[in-house]
């Protein structure tokens, strides 16, 4: 059974933290708990909230939805499409099954922490 977990993303317009967390972790509220609890904190909000797709790249990095995947000197962005995840160029591209890239490539960034990979090549 895949194991059903979220990357959630804060920032402070500046820096980006990432955490992950279960279901049992949202339903107790944790991801706003990180805010509210931590004084360091205070100023960062929570920009994205990814699903992790049940799969790894080929060195054996969880792969979250957003996730940037590079497969052949080219970056493909996880999105989640018909029902699956997939990767794509960009969400009106022609896509690629997850599969194949986890054989094939490896993560190398996401969206929110890695800009200039998606307007320099998606």
């Amino acid at each position: 059974m895949r194991e059903i977990k979220f990357k959630f993303v804060y920032s402070n317009n500046k820096d980006f933290i990432a955490k992950i967390f279960d279901l049992v972790d949202i339903i107790n509220g944790e991801p706003f708990d990180v805010l509210s609890d931590m004084p360091m904190y205070k100023d960062y909000k929570i920009v994205g909230e990814y699903q992790y797709t049940g799969l790894k790249d080929k060195n054996g990095v969880e792969i979250y939805e957003d996730d940037l995947i590079n497969i052949g000197g080219r970056n493909y962005r996880v999105i989640y499409q018909d029902a699956g995840f997939r990767v794509g160029r960009s969400k009106l591209s022609k896509t690629l099954g997850l599969c194949y890239a986890i054989l094939k490539g490896v993560v190398v960034g996401n969206a929110h922490q890695n800009p200039e990979f998606l307007e320099s090549e998606l």
